[in-house]
Order: structure tokens, then C-alpha cells, then sequence
């Protein structure tokens, strides 16, 4: 079980009045990203988007209701990781004419383009056997070095190992995975729910003798906040300097479970789910 004791110490000391600053500050954020969405012309359609309907309207996404559509969300989050998303989104422009960063089904058409291969884009294929079969085809065809940290050599790593643990661990039992996923997100205490939310999430990744090449419990946090659990957030470059902010400790070196520890702790002081939190932080971050 990860240590708190560090984590704890450093929010304890967060007074009151620091915490009201902390709430304007977020406000704040979150009226300028609502402003330009609605009215300006700064944000690309995919951020104008994700404004308006998870920031403005406070919605939350719904959960995949099948394995295939959930496959294409973990792939999706797995993309995320900030070169390989860069290249994608440089991918999409060049092959697919579109400038925006892909998400979700995107993917299935990019996917398709970069590697020439059409069966991408049938839903069918993100079954997660399906997708397997898919991958190792390609790899045996191209005979990629899965060792390599350059982008495609990444994409095909990820999709030859992900389908046999989300397949292990969602197929036959989606409905009581997210059951238990629920129950966690009800823990009273912000510090052990979110202590019992990265466990769960790296449990995920990393699932008895099966791992998920070039996946951590980031990216798996940032899959499970995009399946709509409310609780969960990412813990990437504007996050960790937020937290960081937040807590006053600019030079202090939080580790992820930290720093994952501090978005549910300031969430639940400023009264609002992590999920929006990130969201404000994330695209506020890109742009400003």
C-alpha cells in the first residue's frame, strides 16, 4: 500500500484562507476557458468541446456499455502520453486533414491510415481478441522493435499487449467491474479514496504475469476519468504544477501517487470532482 504520511503532512498545513484563494484562483480559470469557448477563438474544436460539455455543463462521460468501445477508450488514454499524442496529432493533420488532436474513434481511422490496414475502422475489431489477432499480424509483417521508445514502435506495443488484460479484467464481468470501481469512489476520507482508486488503477496496468508495455498508472487513471468515474484525474505537466502551487512546495519532488493524492484532497475542499479539476487545469494549461 502506498505511503501518505509525506502527502498528509504537507496538506495538513494548508489553512483555510489558502484554501478559499485556491477556489477563486480554479473560478477563475474556469470562467476564462467557459469565456473563449463560447466566444473566442483560441481553443481548437476538440478543447472547445471538452469546455463546453465538461466544464460549462458539468457533465460527466458515460461508462463504455461494451468491451469494444471500452478497448477504444483505453487505447485512446494510452495514446495520451504527451510525444506520442503530439505525433498523432501530427499523424491526423498529414494523413486524415484534420488539426486537432484525435480522440476515441479517431483513432480507428488514423490507426487505419498509418498503418494501411481498413479493418481498424470496423467496430468488430476493437474487440479486444480481434484487435490482438489484428496487431500481431502487422508485427509480423513489419517486425517493429518493441524495445524502441519511437512513436509507431510504441503504438504497436501498447495494442499487442493491452487487449489480453482489459479482455482478462472487463470482458466477462464489465457491469461488476464498475461496480467495484463505484464503490471505491464512495470512500468517505479524500486520502484513502484515492489511495484505494491508484491501487486499483495499477493493479490494472500491471494484472498478475500481464503488463501493458509503455502504460502506467497515469495513463490507466486518465482511462478510467474518461470512462466517467468522476474521481479519477491524470496527473500530467499542468497538474503537477498546480499541485504544486497549491501546496506551496515548489521544489519538493511529489512521486504520481502524491500528487494523485493531492487532486482529491483540493477537489473535495473546493467542492468539485477531480475529473472537472483536471479538465480546468489541463486545457486552461495548453492555452494560457
Amino acid at each position: 500500500m502506498p505511503n501518505t504520511n509525506r502527502i498528509r503532512g504537507f496538506l495538513d498545513r494548508i489553512t483555510p484562507e489558502r484554501i478559499e484563494e485556491i477556489r477563486n484562483e480554479i473560478q477563475e480559470k474556469e470562467d476564462t476557458l467557459i469565456h473563449e469557448a463560447e466566444d473566442g477563438n483560441r481553443l481548437d474544436e476538440t478543447h472547445k468541446e471538452m469546455v463546453l460539455n465538461y466544464i460549462r455543463d458539468n457533465l460527466i462521460p458515460e461508462h463504455p456499455t461494451d468491451i469494444q468501445n471500452l478497448m477504444l477508450q483505453f487505447i485512446s488514454s494510452a495514446f495520451s502520453y504527451s510525444v506520442l499524442r503530439e505525433e498523432l496529432k501530427r499523424q491526423f493533420l498529414e494523413l486524415c486533414h484534420q488539426d486537432r488532436y484525435p480522440i476515441l474513434r479517431d483513432h480507428m481511422i488514423l490507426l487505419s491510415r498509418i498503418f494501411n490496414e481498413n479493418r481498424f475502422e470496423i467496430e468488430n475489431f476493437w474487440e479486444p481478441n480481434s484487435l490482438l489477432e489484428l496487431a500481431t499480424e502487422i508485427q509480423n509483417q513489419r517486425q517493429y522493435d518493441l524495445n524502441s521508445r519511437s512513436p509507431f514502435n510504441r503504438i504497436i506495443s501498447i495494442l499487442l499487449t493491452a487487449p489480453q488484460v482489459i479482455s482478462q479484467l472487463f470482458e466477462n464481468n464489465l457491469n461488476e467491474k464498475y461496480e467495484e470501481i463505484e464503490a471505491l469512489q464512495n470512500i468517505t476520507d479524500p486520502i484513502e479514496r484515492a489511495t484505494a482508486l491508484w491501487v486499483f488503477a495499477e493493479n490494472l496496468h500491471n494484472h498478475d504475469d500481464l503488463k501493458i508495455k509503455n502504460v502506467g498508472t497515469v495513463l490507466v487513471c486518465d482511462f478510467l476519468k474518461e470512462c466517467g468515474f468522476k474521481q479519477y484525474a491524470k496527473i500530467d505537466v499542468q497538474m503537477i504544477r498546480a499541485i504544486r502551487n497549491i501546496i506551496g512546495e515548489e521544489d519538493v519532488k511529489f512521486n504520481n501517487f502524491e500528487l494523485f493524492v493531492g487532486t482529491q484532497w483540493i477537489a473535495e475542499k473546493i467542492d468539485m470532482t477531480p475529473f472537472k479539476l483536471d479538465k480546468i487545469l489541463y486545457i486552461y494549461g495548453k492555452y494560457f
